[in-house]
């Protein structure tokens, strides 16, 4: 179980990291354009070769897809410095031990 905290906040430390490095970016290129600009995770992706940017289906066409095209749009308009941050926050917290096993005190078992 400890191998299992210590890789959630390996990991959520990772992730923070990366959310940090686009935050940065983006503060950088915000105040370069004297307005605000977030990069998207589709954008992001784009950027780092792992992906094209993820274009809307054709408002009249039959959409074959389902839901999952509509969601995957959506996934790929947020920010991604704001969803790597709130992502690494809670692989932080889930790899945290519990309130009474970092107290010292022994835990009950009931």
């Amino acid at each position: 179980m400890r191998f299992l905290a210590w890789c959630l906040r390996a990991a959520g430390l990772l992730i923070l990291a990366a959310g940090v490095v686009l935050a940065v970016g983006d503060i950088a290129r915000s105040l370069a354009s004297s307005h605000v600009r977030l990069m998207s995770i589709s954008e992001t992706l784009a950027v780092a070769g792992w992906n094209t940017p993820i274009e809307s289906p054709p408002s009249g066409s039959a959409f074959t897809g389902g839901d999952r095209g509509r969601l995957m749009t959506e996934i790929g308009r947020q920010p991604a410095s704001v969803v790597l941050g709130i992502a690494g926050i809670v692989f932080l917290a889930a790899g945290r031990a519990p309130r009474a096993a970092r107290s010292g005190e022994p835990t009950r078992r009931i």
